[in-house]
């Protein structure tokens, strides 16, 4: 992508937002797709673990296994210890991501759209003034499939990544950041970039380039943070007091999971709030209130939507002067 251009995030919030049941949560209440629902004793540590989770009604499944890949430990009595334990959880593992990708494959191929949600109004502004110059998607389904569903779209032509993987290829990748320090070695298939499909891509370069960032429906939390970490770090500090401000945008769901997201990237190493949004062109849009124009968020989406369509017809102008 060249220097100066626009590109879009996608986490799953988008396809939520979208209408699809993508979530964790909608996964792992469906017992046709969910693979641990009989007796603990039937699964590894690591597929017991996932069955208690469901059983707590805690959903966040790459969270889960981040939990269990850390805080696991080996029977220290050898005749009480299983000797196909890593083996069993590689197994269960395994189960796991397959059952995942049936989930999602239903989903992506028949699960109804809102055409009338933020997502898909955000979506449709930014194809139809041909305003984007990459996507980089977070999640396994493909945002191409799905909109091939929708008549009167245009057809999607700029780049697409799916940064972990994607459906119908098979490439899921579910795990956990590299930088953490797992107990045992046999457990490193977890880590995301040790996944065999794991592919290089631009998303680093583009995003520190780029003069306006979209996120949609990204948690911005510690299993994805190394793919942010410089983004947000390079917005604090400005080697040009006369650079241009850069638009960075964050649709995220309520007030809730915005305090979430800055919490956590208040978190990062010499990020500030006060910064981002002083040095930058920085908002949150909160989905759930977006659709009310009267509320805050309402007008900040309406405000972007129009700041869409004029950057483009600013762009097909300077286009038509250059001829």
């Amino acid at each position: 992508m060249a220097r100066g251009g626009r590109i879009l995030i996608l986490g799953n919030g988008f396809d939520i937002d979208l209408g699809l049941k993508t979530s964790y949560r909608d996964f792992m209440n469906n017992e046709k797709y969910w693979p641990f629902v009989g007796e603990p004793e039937n699964y590894s540590p690591l597929g017991q673990e996932m069955k208690k989770i469901k059983e707590e009604n805690w959903y966040d499944i790459e969270r889960a296994l981040l939990k269990f890949a850390k805080s696991y430990r080996l029977n220290t009595n050898p005749f009480d210890r299983d000797p196909n334990v890593f083996i069993n959880c590689r197994f269960d593992y395994e189960s796991l991501v397959s059952a995942l990708a049936e989930y999602l494959q239903v989903q992506q191929d028949e699960g109804e759209i809102n055409a009338d949600s933020v997502a898909f109004r955000v979506l449709k502004r930014l194809l139809n003034d041909t305003s984007l110059d990459a996507i980089y998607s977070f999640n396994y389904t493909e945002i191409k499939r799905i909109l091939q569903r929708i008549p009167g779209l245009p057809s999607i032509t700029i780049p697409i990544v799916n940064v972990h993987g994607k459906l119908h290829d098979h490439t899921l990748i579910l795990g956990v950041n590299e930088k953490e320090e797992l107990n045992y070695k046999q457990f490193q298939y977890l880590y995301k970039t040790f996944n065999r499909h794991y592919q290089s891509n631009n998303l680093r370069y583009d995003i520190l380039t780029a003069q306006e960032v979209i996120i949609f429906g990204h948690s911005l939390s510690e299993v994805d943070y190394s793919y942010f970490e410089e983004f947000f770090y390079s917005l604090c500090h400005r080697d040009d007091d006369k650079a241009t401000k850069r638009k960075v945008t964050i649709f995220t769901y309520d007030e809730v999971s915005e305090l979430e997201i800055k919490r956590w990237l208040r978190s990062m190493d010499q990020v500030q709030i006060e910064l981002l949004y002083g040095y930058n062109d920085f908002q949150f849009i909160c989905t759930r209130y977006a659709n009310d124009s009267t509320s805050v968020d309402g007008r900040r989406l309406r405000d972007f939507l129009f700041h869409i369509r004029t950057t483009a017809l600013d762009g097909i102008l300077k286009f038509q002067e250059s001829e």
